[in-house]
């Protein structure tokens, strides 16, 4: 009985042994036919992302039209426009001129540079833009050439007289030495920006003064 038990066991250990030899003989072929990033699944994974490296979709990074910068210069309509004549009067620092405009909504002579320059960012043509502000801010400061220092002071000096003073929009006419400017200014956040400005071939063609400028 012993021996036939015994027998029945080695029996049962050699074809123990012989199914695990065979099953290591065999190549996994999932693993020699699954390609480096691939899953067990079979679905590519990318290359790999050293730690900490952020998961998803990169966004894109959306950057702002920067518009104004004259901050506490222009905190008030009056302040405002006498910073802009002052910078205009110098001419030489454009950037100091274009923070004192609102580079979105100016129009100039009819001209509404202000959308011309919206459609020149919205195309990415920022280069263009910038040149073209530029050529602008250079058109509004050769209001001194050929005028005297007299002439320049007297224009900072005198100040711009005020048509309509509104908490929405502040209208000023400047007697300029070739002609009178009408100048309006908008709120834009905490900063007055010159949005539109007209210039008159003499003096006072472009001033009518209203009844009641302040609302």
């Amino acid at each position: 009985m012993r021996r036939a038990w015994k027998r029945v066991v080695e029996t049962a250990v050699v074809v123990l042994l012989c199914t695990l030899g065979c099953e290591r003989g065999v190549p996994d072929h999932r693993a020699q036919s699954r390609g480096p990033g691939v899953s067990d699944l079979g679905i590519p994974q990318g290359p790999p992302r050293s730690e900490g490296q952020a998961t998803g979709p990169v966004p894109i990074k959306k950057v702002p039209v920067l518009v104004g910068g004259c901050a506490l210069e222009c905190a008030e309509p009056g302040a405002a426009l006498a910073g802009f004549l002052q910078a205009t009067a110098e001419a030489d620092d454009p950037e100091r001129i274009a923070r004192f405009l609102d580079s979105t909504a100016l129009v100039v002579d009819g001209r509404p540079l202000g959308a011309e320059w919206a459609q020149m960012w919205r195309e990415m043509r920022a280069a263009t833009r910038k040149e073209s502000i530029r050529e602008a801010v250079r058109d509004l400061g050769a209001w001194t050439r050929g005028a005297s220092r007299e002439q320049v002071r007297a224009v900072l000096a005198s100040g711009p007289r005020p048509i309509r003073l509104w908490s929405t929009e502040a209208v000023y006419d400047v007697a300029m030495p070739g002609g009178s400017w009408r100048i309006t200014l908008r709120p834009r956040g905490i900063e007055w920006l010159v949005t539109r400005i007209e210039r008159g071939g003499e003096a006072g063609v472009v001033s009518s003064p209203e009844a009641n400028p302040q609302r």
